[in-house]
């Protein structure tokens, strides 16, 4: 079983057309800021 479009597209967090270790690494980053009080979107954090 494969990823669907939709997977994918969700875990290309920084849009650059492959899901790669730096949309984990971001992922990651955006659990921690969260963890810690942060609040917003993971687009908001990366911007």
């Amino acid at each position: 079983m494969g990823f669907t479009d939709e997977m994918i597209t969700a875990a290309d967090v920084n849009c650059d057309n492959a899901v790669d270790a730096v949309d984990a690494s971001n992922i990651l980053a955006y659990y921690a800021y969260i963890a810690t009080g942060g609040s917003g979107t993971i687009s908001e954090y990366l911007q």
